[in-house]
């Protein structure tokens, strides 16, 4: 009966700390988001979004030691909790930890820049700019909504891709700018806008600006069928693709 109350409250436990990793994560997140704000983000932006490599390496920078910390402490949970012939080994972290020694500093540096870097790639939208930031230009490289050379819109077509935009029924919407590519595809609006609580509206907004300068469009409503959004945001979607 002791024993089946230890399992018991070890998977009780166990659930406990998963549940707070995923707190934490979405946190590290939304502590992205806010720190952006406070440090580069003007107070009149509209929208921003990572660049795409650069967006996937934040959530692997963020999970990851989140993880890491997960498969750390459930077995030393399980060690003071479970019965146990032997004395516990150390948990699996803590071994390659251990073996690492002094490259340990190394890696954190490593993993340190890559954040930064990550953290630090992306374009944003005002009212009247649209600025690329990068790691060794935080003040960002400014363009006049004329300055946009061409527009590419429509859904992604394929089964697996590194970028979300490239996905099977993801709505993308590209611009081009000294002939860079720059695309959106799931932006972080201003939390002060109101209206940006309709999700998406962001996007529709600035095509509607776009287009009014009658700045080259190719567009196509191919593989709209396979997106799993709300009807309501495919019909945005379309609408940004017609728009001409």
């Amino acid at each position: 009966m002791k024993n089946t109350l230890r399992y018991v409250l070890f998977i009780l436990i166990s659930v406990a700390v998963v549940l707070v990793a995923i707190a934490v994560t979405i946190g590290g997140f939304i502590a992205i988001d806010l720190l952006l704000e406070s440090t580069i983000l003007p107070k009149d932006y509209l929208f921003f979004e990572n660049t795409p490599l650069c967006s996937n390496m934040l959530a692997i920078i963020v999970a990851v030691p989140v993880c890491i910390g997960v498969c750390t402490v459930i077995p030393l949970i399980k060690g003071k909790l479970l019965p146990k012939s032997e004395d516990p080994e150390d948990p699996a972290w803590f071994a390659i930890l251990k073996k690492l020694g002094k490259w340990n500093i190394l890696i954190a540096l490593v993993w340190l820049f890559i954040g930064y870097c990550c953290f630090t790639s992306f374009t944003y939208v005002t009212p009247e700019r649209i600025v690329k930031v990068s790691p060794f230009n935080l003040s960002g490289e400014e363009y006049g909504y004329s300055d946009v050379e061409r527009i590419e819109t429509g859904f992604g077509k394929k089964k697996h891709s590194l970028t979300e935009y490239d996905k099977k029924g993801s709505f993308y919407y590209k611009i081009y700018l000294d002939g860079e590519m720059t695309v959106f595809t799931a932006p972080t609006t201003n939390s002060d806008i109101e209206r940006y609580e309709d999700t998406y509206l962001e996007l529709e907004e600035l095509d509607l600006a776009l287009t009014a300068l009658d700045i080259p469009k190719k567009a196509s409503t191919a593989g709209y069928e396979n997106c799993k959004l709300d009807s309501c945001y495919v019909e945005r979607f379309l609408r940004i693709i017609n728009n001409n």
